[in-house]
């Protein structure tokens, strides 16, 4: 399990009194999806950061298995946790070379691939839509081809826990809604999901649990489908929650802009 203890953490060199996370806790749940919005700037990227074990705390802890997530060595945090962070790189790799790369932390110092390592790749590709141009060059895939040849990156190093940052971003209706079911498919796995969106209807649609991020504090921390309800979306991000429903209208949310 992944627990955030009374977490804060600011930026070297930021004013004293405008921390990036201040005062954050709360747990993961094993086999769920966990969304975590925020309006721009609310910190949801620093607490994947922190959640990866790549940042350290300023206050509070974070743990993994009851121990302070920090103190486990990069590898073996690697075999626990996979973090798919926002990325505009475009390597001179096949789409399974990409995704062969998430099977470095189980390899010894060699860095062999073996038959099973080859099977969990070729898994991963098939998982994320991704075996069809699994040889191709990268940079001759579109963005959401690349994106499904990233996330098969992440499920091939096959840890407990998969974080992401926006995965969604610059991908198109269907891809996004093809991308929510295999996070879906992997929570009903066993896997843990945390991952950041903008998209709040996609949000409601893919995610168990929701985390809800202002300024750097954690407002809602539930259930997703009664974040509508709870009224902390209004006050995040300056909206309008009425009960018709029309074009500007989030879909299937009754939240909309302000008149």
């Amino acid at each position: 399990m992944l627990e955030f203890f009374q977490v804060g953490f600011s930026y070297p060199n930021a004013p004293a009194d405008a921390p990036a996370l201040r005062n954050i806790s709360f747990s993961l749940r094993s086999g769920t999806v966990t969304v975590l919005l925020g309006p721009n700037a609310s910190g949801k990227s620093t607490l994947l950061l922190l959640a990866a074990g790549l940042r350290k705390p300023r206050r509070g802890a974070v743990r993994l298995e009851n121990r302070e997530l920090t103190q486990w060595p990069p590898k073996s945090r690697a075999r626990q946790i996979a973090f798919l962070a926002q990325w505009n790189a475009v390597p001179d790799l096949t789409a399974r070379e990409l995704a062969a790369h998430g099977r470095y932390p189980h390899l010894s110092a060699r860095r062999v691939l073996g038959p099973r390592d080859r099977e969990i790749i070729a898994r991963a590709l098939e998982l994320t839509g991704a075996l069809a141009f699994a040889d191709r060059q990268l940079g001759e895939l579109s963005g959401g081809q690349r994106q499904k040849a990233r996330l098969a990156m992440a499920v091939a190093q096959d840890t407990p826990i998969l974080l992401l940052d926006e995965p969604t971003t610059y991908l198109d209706v269907r891809v996004q809604l093809e991308l929510a079911e295999t996070l879906r498919q992997l929570a009903a796995a066993g896997k843990t999901v945390l991952l950041a969106l903008h998209d709040l209807p996609l949000a409601l649609r893919c995610g168990d649990h929701a985390l809800l991020l202002q300024e750097g504090e954690l407002l809602y921390d539930g259930a997703a489908d009664a974040l509508p309800r709870s009224g902390i979306i209004e006050q995040a991000f300056g909206i309008t929650g009425i009960e018709r429903s029309n074009a500007q209208c989030l879909p299937g949310t009754g939240i909309c802009p302000p008149k």
